[in-house]
């Protein structure tokens, strides 16, 4: 629910005051309130390479999923305005190829920059393919990337306190050493920083005292980080109050202390890799079933009751996988359930939450109706299994 998230962002405001040579007024400087925008969330997890499981022998379901892990840093390249286009929407369509000799990575891009599609390329090439076999089929998968005007971006030249917020904003991915020592935990919360920018002055930065220990070491290895930055205002000194939106695609759990839009945001995260797996299980489960199928085929052709074992194992192996694959699916419908109640619970207080509650409840019945298709699939691959003779 990004929207929700920048309006109330969008409420905080810098000061800014003439610079030593201006005009003062009589009774002190005058005090200039400039509207900050460049306030979006940050995913801590786009410092952490993917590390998916993948299928072996790989193929397309799980190229997919890999792929889909990718998604923090392929969103991230969009935030820079210089990766992008000038229309609000944007997206790129990107295709692995695995081969014996590796991965390459194709990225066609709608509004964006050849430095977008390098930035995209980039985070691609983070994801742990193998060469495959010598000889083996080539193996391919794709996926799409979506970025709009309620996704975090970065615009330049609004005001000098935005451009404050927007240096800042981007430059946090660069600051891995600072968010790597979160882990899997979910990012503190109420992590704000006080920027006074003066002309010819490195910036100075406080941050506000934080009884969660995580925050207070982020403040102090990120406070360093923030006075280096090049922040000279034009003609004023400014006084910027910046907030850390602060998002974990790699933590298990939202917040309880974040704000409900940044939880919101959380949990969609997490139901995004949780999605990848899933499409990872599908993948050993395609694997176990098309080795079955090979067994039995060859047993029809031939029947020796050497194989039997080999049917009985086999044909185990593949209703384990069954087993696996949905236990991913109800790992991602509890995620959607969460979702839905938080989207509830907010929309009982604002009704600008209607359209969000609605595409949970969407979420939720497919993911019911996922795992009812997927037992199915279970039961029927039981039955076939050889049989004891009593």
């Amino acid at each position: 629910m990004n929207r929700l998230f920048a309006c109330a962002a969008l409420g905080l405001v810098a000061c800014a005051t003439p610079s030593s040579s201006g005009k003062q007024e009589s009774n002190g400087p005058t005090v200039e309130r400039q509207k900050i925008s460049n306030l979006s969330h940050f995913d801590i997890g786009t410092c952490t390479a993917p590390n998916p499981t993948l299928p072996e022998p790989l193929n397309l379901e799980g190229v997919v999923g890999a792929l889909v892990t990718a998604r923090p840093a392929v969103l991230e390249c969009f935030v820079d305005p210089k990766n992008r286009g000038a229309a609000d929407d944007s997206g790129a369509a990107v295709k692995a190829n695995i081969t014996d000799t590796g991965a390459t990575f194709e990225v066609a891009g709608t509004n964006l920059t050849p430095v977008g599609i390098a930035c995209i390329d980039t985070a691609l090439k983070r994801l742990p393919f193998k060469p495959l076999e010598k000889g083996a089929a080539p193996v391919s998968g794709s996926a799409e990337f979506r970025h709009n005007a309620n996704s975090p971006s970065v615009k330049l030249g609004v005001n000098a306190a935005s451009d404050v917020a927007a240096a800042i904003r981007l430059a946090a991915a660069a600051w891995c050493e600072c968010w790597s020592p979160i882990g899997t935990d979910a990012p503190p919360a109420n992590l704000k920083a006080t920027v006074k920018v003066a002309t010819g002055k490195p910036p100075e930065v406080t941050f506000e005292l934080n009884p969660d220990a995580a925050a207070t070491t982020l403040a102090a290895c990120l406070t360093p980080k923030i006075a280096a930055l090049v922040l000279t205002p034009a003609a004023t000194e400014l006084t910027v109050h910046y907030p850390f939106l602060l998002v974990s695609s790699i933590a298990s759990q939202e917040s309880a202390a974040a704000a409900p839009e940044l939880q919101f945001i959380q949990l969609d995260l997490i139901r995004a890799e949780r999605a990848a797996e899933v499409a990872g299980k599908i993948g050993v489960r395609t694997n176990a079933l098309t080795t079955y199928d090979a067994l039995v085929a060859k047993y029809k052709a031939k029947p020796d009751s050497r194989l039997v074992k080999d049917l009985k194992d086999k044909c185990a192996a593949m209703v384990a996988s069954d087993e696996d694959w949905i236990a991913s699916l109800k790992k991602q419908a509890d995620i959607d359930a969460r979702s839905l109640a938080l989207a509830t619970s907010l929309k009982a207080k604002d009704a600008r939450w209607t359209e969000a509650e609605a595409a949970a409840q969407t979420q939720v019945t497919a993911s019911a109706s996922d795992v009812k298709k997927a037992e199915e699939v279970r039961t029927a691959d039981a039955a076939v299994c050889p049989k004891e003779r009593k």
